[in-house]
């Protein structure tokens, strides 16, 4: 290695006569005092002699002035030797001195700038110096070439000065140190050996002679070298010497069997310094692991790691074994992944394999890694090896303990003859991966799900739970036969005690329901509020509201007012659908008073549930039964006034109408029906107004004013339906519906411009376009739907369309804007809740959060809102209210979902919540939120590589660097993603940790 260079001081010129006249105190006796100071090295003293001089002295006065000046600040090695140098040399040209002159400048020249100096040798010839100057010549022109690493000029001019008495200790030592740089190491210590110890560069000997031994394998001469070069001078002010030596020692020490010493003198050689040679550090960290001292022995392994090479490879194992014996299993696999992804010792790299098998079944966790991959890798590389029968057994069990999946299912579908163990895990695999499938892709579950039936007997348990997945597959599929039938092969094969029972109650349930077999349904879901391990009180309150409508399809009224008293009772906050049932039921039962109280009660508790349109419906017709036809009026005016978008509001007008005729007040219901016509010309209600007004035209003999009023607004239902458009568009339907085909329904759009079907063959060409992703297509379909029939039903999927296709497109403003008018026209509790999920999506994107938390607070609200959509609007209300500084609230809201990770929602909100511990100072906090993303097995890749980068801020923020990047590496390399933030900030923390 190349180590520092000394330069050995300039040689004194030859000393200067002393003169009989040193005492003279005339100018003669100043020189000569000056020159008889500069032989004796009192260089100080000859310049205080060359102080205030006369002004007039002779030319040779004047030039022993300036070269004696000159000479003391030379060999002074005192500021502005260089300039007196060169002062002198263009002031007396012609001198004698001039020679010399030159080389003194030259050798000045050395340190800063050796290619300077070396062009200034260059015009010196050796002859012609002298004896005197010739040494002096050679001998730094040998140095400025070492400078300048020209090592084949370098010895050629030390070579010539090695007998010389002033340079040839030095010479002889540069002439050691280019034999040792070009590893001639005998020849080196043969040069060394004969320096001047007692002063540099000599005395730096012992440190290339330490090193030498040690390289040579000498260890009892490199123990002797490098403990003398710890007694010498060399060291004093040379630490990277002092360091040197003290490495060379304890490793030296190492290898002679003296591991004591050996461990002392090396960590004093790793307090000496901030950048430890690697070897040191693995014969220190190895040295430490057989004494059994594991953590220290880890804190001096890591610096041997970043080797690339068998030490480094052989330093992970050794961490990795360490960890194991301190109980941290995560730190150890990503020390032995380390180790594995390294193939420099064949014998290292299979001992890490199996270690690294060992680690992941103990609980350990490496970014993305997986386990059955490893595993099937070993046994490819070592079919015969000394771990192959553990890792065979390691191998069925891995498959359960690894994430992954699909590779695991691969990776047994390629065995020629599974095991029953492997058979056993493949029934698990698919189990897993079947309602991992349920959420996104139910066609997917039921693939997964079927396959797993086929191992029904290797394990009885998992095959009811199968079932019972399955069954939700199928229900989901709308197979409600095959629903109901795997559900009931699980509850045959449950025990009773098994908490998932309850599930398939419900499950069971919901899938007769769907076959409107209501006693089957009611029979399950009786069973289901009588398990032992009830459902969640908002599932429960849903069963009780199921055997309501279950009860009412029989006309047991009594039975169905009981269960929705039962529903409101599990779950007041969302009791907006039982309230309104029984005020249905109240109704049925002529209890007209009761029913108005259901009905003001839910409008009081419940302002902003989509039911309210149906319940003044109801309410109004409850005063209609009551003879009350002023309060049926009054409460459609309200209706109307609140939704006229509706259909509900457009029904209050015709039924209000139909009031009013009873009432007498003609002409008060044919101006409600107008209004219906010319307000909401599309929609459905406007046809009952047209057909009702053609009546009562006909009636009053004005079926011509009544044709001129239908002319004039625009869209307005015709008296008359062409047979020819009728026949025209249900042929385009049917070639729609038989093979997707669009043609016929654009043609029938070119040929009927206005016909009766116009509003149908706009959605059928909006629903191909939004689903072929022909995202310009369905916005204009979508806008025609809009505004040419916007108060029909299909409008309101034509705005959803709309809006969706206005945000893909970045019309942000736009979309939220659409979605807030759906929102008021919404018919639907389903529809309603669509429109507030898209608005409060599109309120994130645009930074409104209060929008944000209002409508999330009324999807949470509404019972309506299903699963997936309540655990969206749970974790945006805790970004909104994170947005607001509300931290305290924010996890609170994420803390409610963060255990659901299979459910994107859910993993993000655990994702978010740790990062809010992290970034308020609690890491304690933050590394259990990261950790149960991790273990949780997430298929969300995304922020599964999120929660590792976490994971690895934390660990780097409580002083666990090596673990921190240890992370980093591995999720860089084994990641499976492409999102470039993730790369982005795997690379960012890795240089920050170097």
């Amino acid at each position: 290695m190349k180590r520092l260079i000394i330069l050995k001081a300039a040689a004194l010129a030859a000393a200067v006569g002393a003169s009989a006249q040193v005492n003279n105190p005339a100018l003669q006796g100043r020189l000569e005092r000056g020159q008889l100071m500069l032989s004796e090295g009192n260089y100080r003293g000859c310049l205080d002699q060359l102080g205030d001089l006369p002004s007039s002295l002779s030319p040779a006065e004047a030039e022993t002035v300036a070269w004696l000046r000159a000479s003391a600040l030379y060999h002074g090695a005192l500021p502005g030797a260089r300039k007196a140098i060169e002062e002198f040399i263009e002031a007396f040209p012609a001198s004698q001195r001039r020679y010399q002159a030159t080389l003194y400048l030259a050798n000045t020249l050395l340190a800063d700038n050796p290619e300077e100096a070396l062009s200034v040798y260059a015009t010196l010839r050796p002859s012609a110096g002298g004896t005197a100057l010739r040494p002096d010549l050679l001998y730094h022109q040998g140095y400025a070439y070492l400078l300048t690493d020209d090592y084949d000029k370098a010895a050629a001019c030390f070579k010539s000065v090695e007998t010389d008495s002033d340079f040839g200790s030095d010479a002889r030592f540069y002439l050691g140190y280019i034999a040792y740089e070009r590893k001639r190491y005998d020849e080196a210590l043969a040069y060394m050996g004969r320096t001047d110890r007692r002063r540099l560069p000599g005395a730096s000997a012992d440190y290339y002679e330490a090193q030498i031994y040690y390289i040579k394998g000498e260890y009892p001469r490199a123990v002797r070298a490098a403990r003398s070069l710890i007694g010498s001078s060399a060291v004093a002010d040379n630490p990277t010497f002092a360091a040197e030596a003290r490495r060379i020692l304890g490793e030296s020490l190492y290898h002679e069997g003296d591991v004591s010493k050996a461990i002392s003198e090396l960590e004093k050689y790793a307090a000496m310094t901030s950048t430890p040679e690697p070897s040191a550090m693995y014969i220190l960290g190895t040295a430490l692991y057989t004494r059994g001292d594991y953590a220290k022995a880890v804190k001096y392994l890591k610096s041997a790691v970043g080797t690339d090479s068998a030490m480094g490879q052989s330093a992970y194992l050794y961490i990795g074994e360490a960890f194991m014996k301190l109980g941290d299993t995560d730190a150890a696999l990503l020390a032995f992944d380390g180790a594995v992804r390294s193939d420099f010792d064949p014998d290292v790299r299979e001992a890490a394999y199996y270690n690294y098998a060992v680690a992941k079944l103990g609980g350990g966790t490496v970014p993305f890694g997986s386990s059955t991959t490893t595993f099937e890798d070993f046994l490819q590389r070592y079919p015969s090896g000394r771990y192959t029968p553990a890792v065979q057994e390691y191998l069925v069990a891995g498959y359960l303990t690894d994430h992954n999946y699909d590779a695991a299912l691969q990776s047994i579908n390629r065995m020629a003859k599974p095991t029953d163990k492997v058979l056993a895990a493949k029934q698990r695999i698919l189990y897993t991966l079947g309602t991992r499938a349920l959420a996104t892709d139910p066609s997917a579950a039921r693939t997964y799900l079927s396959q797993a039936t086929a191992l029904a007997d290797r394990d009885p348990a998992v095959a009811a739970q199968v079932n019972l997945s399955l069954g939700e597959a199928l229900y989901r599929l709308g197979d409600y036969d095959e629903a109901a039938a795997a559900t009931e092969r699980y509850l045959a094969a449950a025990p009773d005690n098994d908490p998932n029972r309850a599930v398939g109650y419900y499950d069971l349930g919901y899938a007769r329901f769907a076959l409107k077999d209501y006693a089957g349904a009611e029979s399950a879901f009786k069973k289901l509020l009588a398990a032992p391990t009830p459902l969640a009180h908002d599932a429960m309150a849903d069963a009780c509201n199921r055997l309501g409508d279950a009860a009412m399809q029989s006309n047991r009224l009594a039975d169905a007012a009981a269960y929705y008293d039962r529903a409101f009772k599990l779950a007041p906050a969302a009791g907006d659908y039982p309230l309104f049932r029984k005020a249905v039921i109240n109704g049925y039962r002529r209890d007209y008073s009761a029913k108005l109280a259901d009905i003001d009660r839910l409008l009081q508790s419940f302002p902003t549930s989509a039911l309210i349109p149906d319940a003044l419906l109801e309410k109004a017709e409850a005063y209609i039964q009551m003879q009350r036809p002023d309060d049926a009026v009054a409460t459609y005016r309200t209706l109307i006034k609140a939704h006229p978008s509706t259909s509900q509001g457009r029904s209050g007008y015709v039924q209000m109408a139909m009031v009013m005729l009873g009432q007498g007040k003609r002409a008060e219901a044919a101006e409600a029906y107008r209004t219906v016509i010319k307000n909401h010309p599309t929609s459905d209600e406007a046809a009952v107004a047209v057909e009702e007004l053609q009546r009562m035209a006909a009636q009053d003999g004005t079926l011509a004013d009544f044709s001129r009023f239908l002319a004039s607004v625009s869209n307005a239902p015709q008296l008359d339906v062409a047979k020819s458009d009728r026949l025209t568009f249900e042929a385009a339907e049917n070639a729609y519906i038989a093979d997707g085909n669009v043609t016929r329904l654009q043609e029938y759009l070119q040929q009927y411009p206005d016909g009766a079907s116009r509003s149908t063959a706009l959605a059928y060409l909006m629903e191909d376009a939004r689903d072929g992703g022909r995202v310009r297509d369905a916005l204009t379909y979508a806008t025609s739907i809009v505004e040419a029939f916007p108060d029909s039903r299909i409008a309101e999927d034509a705005l959803a369309v709309k809006a969706e296709s206005l945000h893909s497109l970045g019309q942000g403003e736009e979309s939220l804007e659409t979605w807030q008018i759906l929102g008021r026209r919404a018919s639907t509790p389903e529809m309603q809740c669509r429109a507030r999920l898209g608005t409060m999506r599109l309120a994130a994107d645009l930074g409104n959060h209060a929008l944000v938390i209002e409508q999330a607070d009324a999807l949470l609200a509404s019972s309506a809102a299903g699963g997936d959509a309540r655990h969206e609007a749970t974790f945006a209300r805790g970004l909104a209210l994170q947005g607001q500084g509300n931290t305290a609230e924010a996890r609170k809201a994420w803390k409610s979902i963060a255990s659901l990770t299979d459910d994107l929602s859910g993993v993000k909100s655990a994702v978010y919540l740790g990062q809010s511990y992290f970034d308020g100072g609690d890491f304690k906090s933050a590394r259990k939120a990261a950790d149960d993303v991790i273990a949780s097995g997430t298929p969300h890749t995304y922020w599964l590589a999120r929660a590792f980068v976490l994971l690895s801020d934390v660990l780097a923020s409580t002083d666990k660097t090596f673990e921190a990047r240890e992370y980093l590496r591995s999720l860089r390399e084994n990641y499976p993603g492409t999102e470039s933030d993730i790369f982005q900030m795997i690379d960012t923390r890795l240089t920050n940790l170097k």
